[in-house]
């Protein structure tokens, strides 16, 4: 599930939301959040222009197929502002 929308729009608290109801129900989830996401990477090449916003975004591409093949149901909340990023 790949939630996107403008910044403080409310989907990480969606986002936390379903996760929660996952859970509730037994089921296995990770929530990726873009900002998380750059911190967890140390900001490396996360800034937040055009190029940085489209290979942060492509990273968690990577990440979430790379979970959701371990059988794990990914949640994605970031803002995707890109045509390039929602293909």
């Amino acid at each position: 599930m790949w939630l996107t929308g403008f910044s403080a729009s409310g989907k990480s608290t969606i986002a936390n939301e379903v996760q929660r109801f996952l859970k509730e129900r037994g089921l296995v989830s990770v929530l990726l959040d873009g900002d998380q996401v750059r911190e967890a990477v140390g900001n490396f090449n996360c800034g937040h222009d055009h190029e940085s916003r489209i290979l942060t975004a492509h990273r968690i591409s990577l990440f979430a197929n790379m979970t959701s093949r371990q059988g794990f149901i990914v949640i994605v909340a970031t803002m995707s502002l890109y045509h390039e990023i929602h293909m």
